[in-house]
This record gives structure tokens, sequence and C-alpha cells, in this order.
């Protein structure tokens, strides 16, 4: 049977400015596959990263050529062989793990062994702002127990600013600090010494990848990697410092190994964060299955854009609901 499939790109505007370390963006492109297969159809989105020299083209591209090269639709197992870690394929696989449901008329739950979805508090995340508009966003979402801020590095005291004026106004919120990767060690060793005392509960990526020796365990806070893992084999070069990894689908290349992932990590004690590109709910409903094993969920995605997909994930405030099979799965 031939494989029939359709590659595309997407965009979302982003609901105001999202700024990290690396820049600012006010909106997101993603790739989508629809694959085709005994009058039923799967669907995959992911968000190539350019952190990691991905772009939309090439990774339509990729996608676009494993298909092409095969007689029959490729599995799950295969791409994992034949694909490296990635956005192209993550949609790949989402779009195999869709197409098995629509296929036999099943839900994922289903398909994964003792799964049950359950819905989970996310994390609501504030990009890196001046400390007073930081202050001002945190006041505004009240409704979010748990915050992830954005830090940037820099300026000397800039992100102590800016978590103490979120902290001033939100003293009930447990946080999640995010460096990626902006800080060298004369910033790690003048603020983890505070972070306990401001509520943070994750550090989340303070070093760059491979420049990182500086880093120690710091009491009571949890330091998680994220650029610095990408699977299964990336965690077994971790440094003991690292309490914590996050798990990102368009990193790891797709739920399949996402899931190996998990298993792997928690074997070595590590806790475990589902995390996400900034994306619509497209690319967050496989995300959430794997976050049904995460200690700390931030798929808060589609929170953070004026659009989304149709029949799009449901959020009771902090609490992401299970996927609607419309949607995904």
């Amino acid at each position: 049977m031939t494989i029939e499939w359709k590659t595309e790109a997407v965009s979302y505007a982003i609901d105001g400015e999202f700024r990290i370390s690396r820049g600012a963006k006010t909106q997101v492109n993603a790739i989508r596959v629809t694959l085709h297969e005994s009058g039923a159809s799967g669907v995959g989105e992911a968000v190539p990263y350019a952190r990691f020299n991905e772009s939309i083209e090439d990774s339509i591209a990729e996608i676009n050529d494993t298909l092409a090269s095969e007689s029959l639709l490729p599995t799950r197992a295969s791409i994992l062989q034949k694909m490296k870690p990635g956005a192209a394929r993550n949609a790949l696989d989402a779009a195999l793990w869709d197409l098995e449901c629509k296929r036999n008329n099943c839900r994922i739950t289903d398909l994964i062994p003792g799964l049950v979805l359950t819905p989970r508090t996310t994390a609501y995340t504030i990009s890196a702002d001046a400390p007073q508009n930081m202050h001002a966003h945190a006041l505004r979402v009240k409704q979010y127990p748990l915050l992830k801020l954005k830090a940037i590095g820099g300026e000397d005291g800039a992100d102590l600013a800016r978590l103490s004026a979120v902290r001033e106004a939100r003293p009930d919120a447990q946080i999640i600090l995010d460096a990626n990767e902006a800080w060298d060690e004369t910033a790690f060793t003048s603020i983890a010494p505070t972070l306990q005392s401001l509520g943070v509960v994750v550090l989340e990526q303070p070093a760059p990848e491979k420049r990182d020796t500086f880093l120690t365990k710091i009491d009571s806070v949890d330091i998680c990697a994220d650029e610095s893992i990408t699977d299964i084999h990336s965690i077994s070069r971790l440094s003991d410092a690292y309490t914590m990894i996050n798990i990102k689908l368009d990193k790891t290349g797709g739920l399949t190994h996402a899931l190996e992932m998990i298993e792997f990590a928690k074997q070595r004690d590590l806790k475990i964060m589902l995390g996400c590109m900034l994306g619509a709910s497209l690319s967050m409903a496989p995300a959430f299955i794997a976050a049904q094993y995460a200690d700390y969920v931030d798929l808060d995605g589609p929170l953070l854009l004026k659009e989304d997909n149709e029949h799009p994930i449901v959020y009771n405030d902090s609490q992401m609901q299970p996927p609607p099979s419309a949607l995904w799965g």
C-alpha cells in the first residue's frame, strides 16, 4: 500500500512577547505531519529548535525523505533507528501514535499498559522582563501555584532583582527559575545561596551544556538539566549536581523515546520535569501522556498564545486536562 502523507508549516501568534536569554519572539513556527492509511488519519505537530540547529525547512525535508524511502508506513520503533532526536521525529512519532488510535478506534490509554490519564498542574511561564513588569505579571496570574521565571544573565544582580520582585508579588507560589544556559560561575555562586529563601524549588539549566563543571548541589533546590539532555545517552553524561531532567518531546524526538528516558532516569533516582517548546495544543497532547509520570509539569504553551488548534486542550486555571480524542490520541 502506498504511503500517503502531508507535511506543512504552521504558525501561531504569541500573546505579547516571549523573552528568554537567547532572545524574544512574537510567533511560534511549527511543523505538522498528517498520515493517511485505510481511511484513517493521524496527525502530529512539533516545534523545531534553533538551539539545536533545527529549521522548519530541514525538519519537513527530514520527514519527507524518511517517508519517501519507505515502501510501507514506518513504525515508531523503526524511526528511532532511522531518524535523529528532534522535532521532525517528534512530529512523525506523534502522527504514528494518533494513526494507531484512529485506525483501531481506541484511545492512547489502550496502547500503553497501566496508563491512566489524570489532570496535571502545570507551571505558568513569566518571560524575562524588567522586575516591575514581572511583579505585575505575577499578580495577574494568581491562579497558578507554580511559576516558571525566565532569567537572562548579563547585568550584575538583574536576575536576582527579577526573582525578588516575583517573590514579593507571590509569596504563596513555588518557583522554577530557568536560565537557559545564561549563567557563568560568578552568577551561580552569587545567586544560588538565595534560591531556597526566595521559594525556588527548581533551578533549570543555569550553565551552558558542557561548561557546567562549577555547578554544585543546592539544599532543597533541584538543579534540572534541559539543553544538556536530548536522549538516554546524554542522561548518563550528566554531572552529579543535576537531580532532575527536563524531557521535551521536541528534543527527545517523540513520546516513544520519552517514555524510555523516563524509565531510565527513574532507575537513576533522577526527578522528571515534562516540559515543552512554546506551542499549541496539538504539540502538548503527546507530552501530556509523558507528563503522567513526571514530578513537575511545564506544559503551558497554549496559555501563552493568542490562538490554538480546533478541539484544544482545556486548562482549568493551572489544571491541564487530558487531550480530547478529536484533537489527538
